[in-house]
């Protein structure tokens, strides 16, 4: 096996060049005051100048990847290169994601038109369907949570933003429910009031629909006002729930009723231990101290309060 330096990794990942994982594996990890001999020896290596000024793509990583290792203690310096991505154009990624999903699924799911929703028809002992949603961005939610044992369908919306009323009412049409439909997912302005309006509509035209707001982030909301807390990781394990009593054919009315108690009973607490990186600028969306957990984090980097963990001091602190 080639072996490779720790230097020439580091520029390779910097020129987005393979690197092979035992290279990423083995690289060491790097404490403070040795920041400087490694970013000048990184510059040599690489050609960069140690100019500020400079503008570069590389240029930009270098610097980048030197405030990164002075921010931390001891971590892999591996640990610090950005997240990477696989969109040519971060404006069609939804587009672009359905075309993926759609012809590489291996189960038979089928795109609704030209809208952001996708059917599976496999579930055939249900008389009630169940169709989730939300923003995309949060893969494999949504679209990736439809098919057996799992919802009939599923809308997705653009980058962290709720699908549109047109989308889910074609979505809800096209599922040509026996019983009716339940519209399962999490609790957030956009997502009600885009739902709803969908619902309604639907309704109008004869279509037994209901709602389940999934609401399991206990930092969100006190207990006293469990209907307004957010929905994050508690999606699964209530579509879960609500598709096995849907598949055992049960009534629409049964399947809401038990749908709404695991709802009920489900809670979670975000934990975060790191940044998502924008779509668009490719840049972590908050900062986090290597050696520091945020907890009370959700979905789109939205926290009800802020509180760290520091694995040095020990102790959670209120921020």
């Amino acid at each position: 096996m080639k072996r490779i330096s720790t230097l020439q990794a580091m520029v390779d990942l910097l020129d987005n060049r393979p690197v092979p994982q035992t290279a990423l594996l083995n690289m060491p990890v790097i404490k403070k005051d040795k920041v400087d001999q490694y970013y000048n020896q990184l510059c040599k290596t690489s050609g960069v100048s140690k100019d500020p000024s400079g503008s570069g793509q590389k240029e930009l990583g270098v610097r980048e990847l030197r405030r990164s290792i002075s921010s931390c203690s001891r971590l892999p310096i591996w640990y610090h290169i950005g997240m990477r991505q696989y969109l040519v154009h971060s404006d069609n990624a939804v587009e672009a994601v359905l075309r993926g999903l759609t012809a590489t699924s291996p189960v038979a799911i089928k795109r609704v038109g030209s809208h952001s929703g996708v059917v599976y028809s496999g579930n055939t002992s249900r008389r009630t369907k169940i169709l989730t949603g939300g923003g995309s961005g949060h893969e494999p939610l949504f679209l990736g949570a439809v098919g057996p044992g799992m919802a009939d369908a599923a809308v997705a919306g653009q980058i962290f933003a709720a699908p549109n009323p047109e989308s889910i009412l074609a979505t809800i049409e096209a599922l040509q429910a026996e019983a009716g439909v339940i519209l399962l997912y999490g609790n957030y302005s956009g997502d009600a009031l885009n739902f709803g309006f969908a619902a309604e509509e639907a309704q109008q035209k004869g279509i037994q629909v209901a709602e389940i707001r999934v609401h399991d982030d206990i930092a969100s909301a006190p207990i006293a006002k469990q209907s307004e807390r957010r929905g994050i990781a508690g999606d699964i394990f209530v579509l879960k729930c609500t598709a096995a009593v849907a598949d055992r054919g049960d009534s629409f009315a049964e399947v809401l009723r038990l749908g709404e108690k695991a709802n009920h009973h489900t809670r979670s607490l975000g934990v975060a231990l790191g940044a998502a990186s924008s779509i668009d600028t490719g840049k972590p969306m908050f900062e986090l101290r290597s050696a520091n957990l945020k907890l009370a984090w959700g979905c789109m980097e939205r926290w009800a309060f802020s509180a760290l963990f520091s694995s040095q001091q020990r102790h959670w602190s209120r921020g």
